[in-house]
């Protein structure tokens, strides 16, 4: 597998600050390596700034991997795991992973079947003080407690974060504001 030598060839890092290994094949063990890699340590922690996996089958596994991820990498700013299959059990492993400190500014989780069980997660985490500059939630399941959620996370909180829903859902956060 590839992603065997990317994570070696991260290990040793000094100067990657994107990458991009979208519809690269990767899975639970290849995502495990790089996290693997990108933590490894070394005289200065991994300057990469931007990770793109978009589009591999990481499945609810690549959860906790993720949240490690997010809690450890001291310059990661973006993530994108859009269309990863993440689902509920991955969603919350990431939500609980933002309340630590990090230093993602953006997150992308466009397309994981997550649903209200998921989103509510994150939605308590906002309200825990989470602070993103964008978080893209679009192509998941809002039905009314997930919107209720994210609108009472919105109302109580003073974060800036832009997020990106579809256009269906945006209906179900004007009923949900108007309660």
């Amino acid at each position: 597998e590839t992603t065997v030598h990317f994570a070696g060839m991260l290990e040793a890092n000094v100067m990657l600050v994107s990458l991009d290994l979208s519809k690269h094949g990767i899975r639970e063990h290849g995502l495990r390596q790089l996290v693997t890699g990108i933590l490894a340590p070394r005289e200065t922690p991994s300057p990469l700034r931007s990770l793109s996996l978009r589009c591999n089958k990481l499945g609810e596994e690549g959860g906790p991997l993720l949240a490690q991820l997010i809690m450890r990498a001291q310059s990661l700013e973006m993530l994108n795991v859009s269309c990863c299959g993440l689902r509920d059990a991955g969603a919350e492993e990431i939500a609980v992973a933002l309340l630590q400190p990090h230093a993602l500014t953006s997150l992308d989780l466009t397309s994981n079947n997550i649903s209200s069980q998921g989103l509510c997660a994150f939605a308590k985490a906002l309200e825990g003080g989470v602070q993103l500059a964008q978080l893209k939630l679009w192509g998941n399941t809002f039905d009314s407690r997930a919107a209720t959620a994210f609108a009472s996370a919105l109302n109580m909180s003073d974060v800036e974060t832009d997020f990106v829903i579809d256009q269906p859902e945006v209906g179900k956060f004007r009923v949900a504001m108007a309660n």
